[in-house]
């Protein structure tokens, strides 16, 4: 399954808990630095938890940002800084104080966690992948914190990485619904449905008639070909979060795979329309295009799609087949080639690359390609045969 990362709603960023480090007492306790004053930044920091631990959030940030201000070079106060920018959806500000706590204490973990999570609430994935990366088998890591790690992981498409760090979270008492929904999508990943509809029964508790709840429903069910439910499932999500452009353009892609083209192409231009950056929303508008003929539209949208995710096989075949419905055999090749180097066993990529080696004129080529995609066709229908006569069991 492909899992684009956008950005997070704030109802479920308050599941990935903040690192907070404590502001001496006595600032004297610290070095003292020019221009910087600690007595009066701690006694603001004092005023800032009160008015936290009271519910006034605006105004506990407020008194923190005046902190800062007053002792710009006190480390500590950063950390928390950056927790507070971040509970208050500033997570750009959040980065920069926390930044600017690793800046004048590289040793500070809290800062590194802050950092991460800020990142990944951002949509920063990459970002947060690599700053949290280190703690991914350390002990003594909030589960929170280790939980945001593979939440980086499996929407990377590091499935298998991933896996263990989300069940050790989740083990270690990490319930948010973002860690829930993401081991179950990791399972999926790595074709584990079992896991994922265990994952699922943790997240309906967590999460009763959330979107993204219905969204992890909808996603064991496309697993299984089941397209029905997965419709049911994902429009349950829309109807949930009607901002949700992943639930508009989930509706789309199981639309295509019915072959529902109008109805496909409606929701998918609609999640672009909330989500303009949705790259898969434009893939399978892309895929609606060559079913229509329309290659040059549809290579522009598979393009974009090859360079997000270049480990996709189905991808590079179907890039191949719109640059060969261009008359542009040689750039056929190129991506078919890497379509069944990924996926050897994809017998419509083969037969791709043979009908483009025959157009580039390597006929003997071009045989040894089509061979090979009736072998595996001969091989998936022998399969199936078995499945269906119970020999496989």
């Amino acid at each position: 399954m492909i899992r684009p990362m956008g950005p997070f709603t704030r109802a479920l960023l308050v599941a990935l808990a903040l690192a907070s480090v404590g502001v001496p007492a006595n600032p004297s306790a610290a070095s003292q630095q020019p221009r910087s004053d600690r007595a009066k930044a701690a006694a603001l920091a004092a005023q800032a938890d009160a008015a936290a631990a009271a519910g006034r959030a605006d105004e506990s940030r407020r008194l923190m940002e005046e902190a800062a201000r007053a002792a710009p070079d006190w480390a500590p106060l950063q950390v928390n800084l950056a927790a507070v920018r971040s509970q208050a959806g500033d997570f750009a500000g959040a980065i920069i104080a926390a930044r600017a706590a690793l800046a004048l204490d590289p040793t500070l973990v809290g800062a590194r966690y802050n950092l991460g999570l800020a990142q990944l609430k951002s949509g920063d994935v990459s970002g947060a992948a690599e700053t949290l990366a280190p703690y991914a088998t350390a002990t003594d890591v909030p589960p929170d914190v280790r939980a945001a790690l593979g939440i980086a992981w499996t929407h990377l498409n590091r499935a298998a990485d991933a896996l263990p760090v989300l069940r050790r979270a989740i083990r270690d008492g990490s319930r948010g619904p973002l860690a829930l929904a993401a081991l179950g999508d990791a399972c999926i990943q790595t074709h584990d449905i079992d896991g994922a509809r265990a994952a699922l029964r943790l997240l309906e508790d967590a999460a009763p008639g959330a979107a993204i709840t219905h969204l992890l429903t909808g996603d064991i069910a496309d697993a299984a070909q089941d397209w029905p439910d997965a419709f049911t499932a994902y429009r349950a999500a829309a109807a949930a979060d009607p901002a949700s452009g992943r639930a508009r353009r989930s509706l789309g892609m199981i639309e295509y795979k019915q072959r529902e083209y109008t109805a496909a192409a409606g929701d998918l231009r609609a999640a672009l329309g909330l989500d303009p950056n949705d790259v898969w929303a434009s893939y399978y508008l892309a895929l609606i295009a060559l079913e229509n003929g329309d290659a040059a539209t549809a290579a522009v949208g598979l393009e974009k799609a090859a360079a997000t995710a270049p480990a996709r096989a189905d991808v590079w075949r179907d890039l191949g087949r719109a640059r060969l419905d261009l008359g542009d055999a040689a750039a056929a090749i190129t991506a078919l080639q890497r379509a069944v180097v990924l996926a050897p066993a994809d017998a419509s990529a083969w037969f791709q690359l043979g009908r483009a080696l025959q157009r580039a004129g390597s006929p003997s080529d071009a045989r040894a390609a089509f061979a090979k995609a009736q072998t595996l066709n001969r091989m998936e229908r022998a399969a199936l045969q078995k499945k269906v006569s119970g020999g496989g069991r």
